[in-house]
């Protein structure tokens, strides 16, 4: 089969349209969607943490594990024989567990690649396009390697896009906010950047009640009991 551009473009959208197609895809592809929307436009719309991505490391590992648990499932039933087909279907599995494991074990020891491996749009891609090979809707051939390859860097920078286009969310904002959100300064924020004097802080601060009879300044006398 002659491999053109159109051809790329058609097999990228058999991958997202895929569960369409087969309404069991839509077990795991509805979970991944939500995962990624909530994620993406409310925790990473201008970056993602360490934090955030070891626990986007989670859902790779997660999903190569049902990839596997479907593939013995097809297996068993026959749907499938040992073949190059099955070599393919346990590679991907592999890649994507991995994947995940390299997320959450770079991420812990706080290596700066977590935060661009990591980052939900990617793992979500990764997610959604190679499901439908794993459930047989797409074939696995070199048309969807390049539909995939192509259509990576488009949807990344799509997302992108709307990320920019699209006002910040409130939740977004009270994230970013130093703990407590409070105005107030303190004490080395005062008179550029350090409180010269205790008078500086404010009424009442320097001033000691003066002594009875008059005098200077100090405390007051302690008058104690006689015996």
């Amino acid at each position: 089969m002659a491999i053109d551009i159109i051809s790329i473009f058609v097999r990228g959208g058999e991958l997202f349209a895929a569960p369409f197609k087969d309404l069991n895809l839509l077990w795991i592809i509805i979970p991944i969607y939500l995962t990624w929307i909530v994620t993406e436009f409310y925790q990473e719309k201008k970056g993602t943490s360490l934090g955030n991505a070891v626990t986007n490391g989670v859902l790779p590992l997660w999903v190569g594990i049902d990839w596997g648990r479907k593939t013995m499932d097809m297996l068993s039933s026959g749907q499938i024989g040992v073949d190059s087909l099955l070599v393919t279907k346990i590679i991907i599995i592999i890649f994507m567990i991995i994947y995940g494991l390299i997320i959450l074990v770079e991420g812990i020891r706080a290596r700066p690649i977590t935060k661009y491996i990591g980052r939900i749009r990617e793992v979500t891609f990764f997610c959604v396009v190679f499901t439908p090979v794993i459930y047989g809707i797409v074939p696995s051939d070199v048309l969807t390697l390049l539909a995939i390859a192509i259509f990576f860097p488009i949807f990344y920078l799509i997302v992108e896009v709307i990320d920019r286009v699209t006002p910040t969310p409130i939740a977004y904002d009270e994230e970013q906010m130093p703990s407590g959100g409070s105005n107030i300064p303190d004490f080395g924020e005062m008179k550029g950047g350090k409180a010269e004097k205790f008078e500086d802080l404010g009424p009442g601060f320097g001033e000691l009640p003066p002594m009875q009879g008059g005098g200077q300044q100090g405390f007051p006398p302690i008058n104690l009991p006689k015996m």
